[in-house]
């Protein structure tokens, strides 16, 4: 083929694909001239309404697109892992932090704490409490008394005494490690002496 034919045959191609670049993408394509006997015509693709706006293309050739119209909400499926979270979050602006809220309840004062069997306080409602702590005050040691939570219906009918983990001069009262909730509660005391005891304050805290 002569030289002549091929600058014919190259020229055909690279004008049909400006030509079909512009059918698809309403870009204008500008020729420039090649300098030299044998340089090829370069094409630049240009924005249609703006042709000093060209195309780019990066040192590996591939031609840069930007997509500026993607939806503000992303719809993703499947599972999601982000794992480079740094090991400490910064936090601007006010965090709210509220305190644990409750009443302290009290039951009774110079209480009898006998040897041989349990007394109990008076009852009273529990019916807002999601947790419940016994304590209780006075000249001894707390495994010197056994303090127990009984609970009583709404109408302060029934009993059921239940045991509670001591923790210092508090007792706990949970099964299986879920709090005790009850719509009426008292505390029952005994002494674990051969001789009772006077328990001079006996409190319950009602956790909400």
């Amino acid at each position: 083929m002569s030289l002549r034919g091929l600058l014919r045959t190259s020229v055909f191609r690279y004008t049909s694909v400006a030509v079909l670049a512009l059918t698809l993408g309403s870009a204008s394509v500008v020729l420039a001239a090649g300098t030299g006997a044998m340089q090829l015509p370069t094409f630049r693709i240009a924005d249609g309404t703006d042709p000093e706006r060209l195309a780019k293309v990066d040192a590996a050739g591939n031609l840069q697109v930007s997509v500026n119209n993607t939806p503000s909400t992303q719809q993703v499926s499947g599972t999601v892992s982000v794992s480079n979270f740094p090991a400490t979050q910064q936090v601007a602006g006010t965090v709210g932090v509220t305190p644990p809220s409750g009443r302290v309840i009290l039951l009774a004062t110079n209480f009898n704490a006998p040897a041989s069997n349990p007394n109990g306080t008076a009852d009273v409602d529990t019916s807002d409490c999601r947790s419940l702590v016994g304590m209780i005050r006075g000249p001894f040691s707390a495994s010197d008394v056994t303090v127990r939570l009984y609970q009583m219906n709404p109408d302060a009918s029934g009993f059921g005494s239940v045991n509670g983990t001591r923790a210092g001069i508090m007792t706990y009262f949970t099964v299986n490690g879920t709090p005790i909730v009850t719509p009426r509660a008292g505390i029952t005391v005994q002494s674990n002496l051969d001789d009772p005891l006077i328990i001079e304050k006996i409190w319950l805290f009602c956790a909400h």
